[in-house]
C-alpha cells in the first residue's frame, strides 16, 4: 500500500502532510520538465521517468507486477515509458508519437501520484 492519502471526494485527498517539502520540489521539477519538453522531448521524458521513480520510492508505491494489484496502471505506464527510453538508448527507431504517448503516460502518472486521482477524476484506490 502506498502512502497516498484517503480516497473519495475529499479535496485534500492525496499526499500526506509530511510530504509537503517533496511536493514543492516535485512540482517545481515537473514544471521545468514540461518547459523542456517542447525543445527536447526525449530528454524531458527521461527526466520525467527519473522524477516518477523518485516519487514511487518516496511514496512507497509498489512497482513490481505482483506487489499490489491496485498499482497495475502505474506499473503499465512505467513499463511503457521505460520501453520507449530503452529503445532510444539503443538507437532503435522511436516515432515522435511514441515519445508523446509515453510522456502523456508520465504526466498522468505524475498527476495520480500528486492527487491520488486519475486525470479523468476517478479515484485511484492507491
Amino acid at each position: 500500500m502506498s502512502d497516498l492519502g484517503p480516497s473519495g471526494n475529499d479535496p485534500d485527498a492525496g499526499l500526506q502532510p509530511d510530504i509537503g517539502a517533496d511536493l514543492h520540489v516535485w512540482t517545481t521539477r515537473w514544471e521545468q520538465i514540461e518547459q523542456d519538453r517542447e525543445d527536447a522531448p526525449q530528454e524531458a521524458l527521461e527526466e520525467a521517468a527519473e522524477l516518477l521513480d523518485e516519487m514511487f520510492e518516496a511514496l512507497h508505491v509498489p512497482t513490481g507486477a505482483t506487489e499490489a494489484p491496485e498499482t497495475e496502471d502505474v506499473i503499465r505506464a512505467r513499463e511503457q515509458i521505460r520501453d520507449v527510453l530503452g529503445r532510444i538508448d539503443r538507437d532503435a527507431p522511436v516515432a515522435a508519437e511514441e515519445v508523446a504517448s509515453a510522456f502523456e503516460e508520465a504526466r498522468d502518472t505524475y498527476q495520480l501520484l500528486i492527487t491520488g486521482r486519475y486525470a479523468s477524476g476517478g479515484d485511484a484506490g492507491l
